[in-house]
């Protein structure tokens, strides 16, 4: 964020979704990019305990992390996929503007089995 009194011009150019799953069946995530060209995204996921290898079925957390390349608009659709768990899609738009600031709107969330 751009701060006038301490002079810091450093903008956020990224937004982050965050997921729950864990080992042994829980949700997968996938990320479809309308237009590339405008925003892409990185997955990343964190043991939510220390001794995750040592447990059977340890939880985690995944960031979904969409970083603007340009200014513009496209779509993303996360597909959350699992044997156990409930599946779903979600749309989301995305806005990208002239400073590279990525703006994410959930417009659709469709339950699947």
């Amino acid at each position: 964020m751009s701060d006038s009194n301490t002079g810091n011009t450093e903008i956020e150019k990224t937004a982050v979704l965050s997921f729950d799953s864990f080992d042994g069946g829980g949700p997968s995530y996938d990320v479809e990019i309308e237009n590339e060209s405008v925003a892409v995204c990185k997955q990343t996921h964190y043991y939510l305990n220390p001794d995750h290898d040592q447990m059977c079925g340890s939880g985690y957390e995944v960031n979904i992390s969409f970083t603007g390349l340009k200014p513009g608009k496209t779509k993303a659709i996360v597909r959350c996929r699992s044997s156990i768990a409930d599946n779903f899609d979600a749309v989301y738009d995305i806005t990208v503007d002239d400073d590279l600031k990525i703006n994410l709107a959930r417009v659709e969330l469709a339950g699947l089995r």
